[in-house]
């Protein structure tokens, strides 16, 4: 399912890369570890693999698995994406940053633990976000101005900020 190529079940492995079937042109990938998402030339986002985590957006079945892309239905117009392992990331054409997904340790940025298929707009203090890199339970948020801000799981100082603990 992560492959795209309308392939479904375990132990599916494609072994040399493949085209993906889809009369959608793309532009940006990302992928999670059950995941994809795939931008195309107009700012649409298309998903698939697996939906456990919420990041196929707003009204996807958590059960869902598509084997080829399907769009995701945002209230706005994306200009890049980003995943981690439970999460994703799309900024809109004005520049704002949302995520969703999984957030059991606060890993979206939001200010709120709980995962969610609907996104939250991220901000960080005196600029705008224009990167994201997100492992499995933190993010880290890249400003314009060149600033590093961290959300979620701190332990093992992951975060940067000299703690250890989640926040």
């Amino acid at each position: 399912n992560q492959v795209g190529l309308g392939i479904s079940g375990n132990n599916k492995n494609v072994l040399k890369p493949s085209s993906i079937s889809s009369n959608v042109t793309f532009s940006a990938i990302a992928a999670s570890d059950t995941s994809t998402l795939a931008l195309s030339g107009n700012g649409s986002l298309y998903s698939w693999g697996s939906n456990g985590n919420l990041t196929f957006g707003p009204g996807a079945n958590t059960s869902e698995t598509r084997s080829t892309p399907g769009l995701v239905s945002l209230p706005f117009s994306t200009s890049a994406v980003s995943m981690g392992i439970y999460s994703a990331f799309s900024f809109a054409a004005d520049g704002s940053v949302f995520g969703w997904g999984g957030n059991s340790d606060g890993q979206l940025g939001s200010g709120i633990f709980g995962s969610s298929d609907s996104p939250s707009l991220i901000s960080v203090s005196n600029s705008h976000v224009v990167a994201v890199a997100s492992g499995a339970f933190h993010s880290l948020f890249l400003s314009a101005n060149g600033d590093l801000y961290g959300s979620g799981d701190g332990r093992y100082g992951r975060l940067g900020d000299a703690f250890t603990d989640d926040y």
